[in-house]
């Protein structure tokens, strides 16, 4: 018998099948119909492709938490006051609408409002929703950009249209740092950040140096062969020349642009935009003003002071620095005196530094709307001082006197120590009266004698301890002025006994 298992298998697509090729072929062919048939059939029952694509994703499409960068700030007890102030701004919406953006925000923690403002939620009681949205716009950038993505691109553009500039280490305008990165939301990123924006950096990234082209060799050029005469030409009409454009102005210098472009004066900036004020500094037809600023420095030295004042005596402060007129550097000498926004005097002390010992670091900063020197120091209006004096002095329980007499104890003399340093930093020419005050015990003659006498005391130490004698004035008041009236309790009596550190009335 000839041997045909050879040349069957040869004729075979799967060599070990007891089928022939053509059955094979045939059941290939019905495998390949079944599954195109289970493909339409599942297409139909579930949609497009991409549907069924969607199907076979893990963890749901982007959006399910329906988070938006408004619930984000919400969220985190560590941005409350900033979630409370975008809320103010026009841009609020926006940042509640899952469907708008997507939006970058910088948001400073709470320690940062703190820090800048010292008391945030009283502000934000006060605010308008034009100064909130001015500010907000600080914060704000139209996209979406990573901390990598800020960092590769170096600067951004706020929409209030400030430039924002990125170092290797993610700081912004080489001071403000990145706390919390790439916070993902619906519409957008988060980035939580340690002090308030005010606007861009003056510094412009440093351009590459433009490499020197290679000369080429110089090639020898064949002598040109001698040309037949050409014919002269009739000459072409000359056209007549296009008008030269008119060039564009170049944009105004303000005040306030040149604050916003200083990274040293970021804390000046905003307070500016919070107390309403940057509209006439920002006006390149208004003024003219001259602003002496504090740095970023000068500010965290006072932080403590300004986080005791309320928001009207912060903003009493910084119309305190603001002049209306031209005051160049050669005008501040020895015994000038210059009327500030607050209609109050600012007098150059006799060494001619400014009011408490401030100095000027960069006079004469000269932009379209007045003059910018920038100070080293905070200047506190008189009537300010004494007020926190006072108050600081009362909460360590006020100067205590022997019982009915004007002796003051040994354990009140470090109060009245510090009190001295306080008034002998007062601009010179400062008056200061110390007032004497008595509970309702007695009768009315002897607590005016005593109110008197223990204000005079009171003086006398202070002129030991070096105060200048002619800018104190001793004034009893008794009782006339309760500060706790009914008194019930002794603490309301030792209330009322006190010294208080006032400017003269008028």
């Amino acid at each position: 018998m000839t041997d045909t298992s050879g040349t069957n298998d040869e004729k075979k697509l799967l060599q070990e099948s007891d089928r022939s090729a053509d059955e094979q072929v045939l059941w290939l062919a019905f495998g390949v119909l079944a599954i195109l048939g289970l493909l339409v059939f599942g297409i139909s029952q579930c949609g497009t492709a991409s549907d069924i694509a969607d199907n076979f994703t893990l963890g749901g499409g982007a959006g399910s938490e329906n988070s938006t960068i408004q619930t984000v700030l919400d969220g985190d007890g560590d941005l409350s006051t900033s979630a409370d102030f975008f809320d103010l701004g026009d841009d609020a919406d926006d940042l509640a609408d899952e469907a708008a953006g997507p939006f970058t925000v910088f948001a400073p923690t709470n320690d940062a409002w703190d820090q800048a403002i010292g008391s945030p939620d009283d502000l934000l009681d006060d605010m308008t929703n034009r100064d909130a949205t001015e500010v907000a716009q600080f914060h704000i950038v139209d996209g979406e950009f990573s901390l990598d993505e800020l960092i590769s691109q170096g600067t951004v553009t706020t929409i209030g249209g400030y430039d924002l500039i990125f170092d290797e280490d993610g700081l912004i305008n080489e001071s403000i740092s990145i706390d919390d990165a790439d916070i993902d939301a619906n519409n957008g990123v988060v980035h939580t950040i340690s002090g308030l924006l005010p606007v861009a950096a003056a510094v412009e990234p440093t351009p590459e140096p433009t490499a020197e082209p290679t000369p080429e060799p110089e090639v020898a050029a064949a002598p040109a062969p001698t040309a037949a005469p050409v014919p002269t030409a009739t000459p072409e009409p000359t056209a007549t020349p296009e008008p030269t454009a008119t060039p564009e102005p170049a944009p105004a210098v303000t005040i306030a642009s040149l604050a916003g472009e200083t990274p040293d004066l970021s804390q000046l900036t905003a307070l500016v935009g919070v107390f309403g004020l940057d509209g006439a500094l920002a006006d390149p037809a208004a003024g003219p003003f001259t602003v002496f600023a504090p740095t970023d420095d000068a500010f965290d030295a006072n932080a403590d002071l300004l986080a005791q004042l309320s928001n009207g005596d912060v903003e009493e402060v910084i119309s305190y620095h603001v002049v209306p007129g031209l005051v160049s550097a050669s005008d501040i000498v020895a015994g000038a005196r210059f009327e500030t926004l607050t209609g109050q005097t600012l007098v150059i002390d006799g060494d001619g530094s400014l009011p408490g010992d401030v100095n000027v670091l960069s006079p004469d900063l000269r932009v379209d709307n007045g003059i910018v020197h920038v100070i080293d120091n905070i200047m506190v209006p008189a009537g300010i001082t004494l007020r926190s004096l006072t108050a600081n002095i009362a909460q360590l329980e006020g100067i205590q006197f022997d019982v009915a007499s004007a002796t003051i104890r040994a354990e009140s003399e470090p109060i009245l120590v510090e009190a001295a340093a306080t008034l002998r930093s007062l601009p010179e020419g400062t008056l200061v009266e110390v007032g004497g005050h008595t509970d309702s015990d007695g009768s009315a003659e002897g607590n005016q004698a005593l109110s008197e006498a223990r204000a005079n005391s009171v003086v006398a130490y202070l002129v030991g301890e070096g105060v200048n004698a002619d800018i104190l004035s001793a004034v009893g008041y008794g009782e006339d002025r309760l500060l706790v009236d009914p008194e019930v309790t002794d603490a309301d009596k030792q209330a009322n006994r006190r010294i208080e550190f006032t400017s003269p009335e008028s």
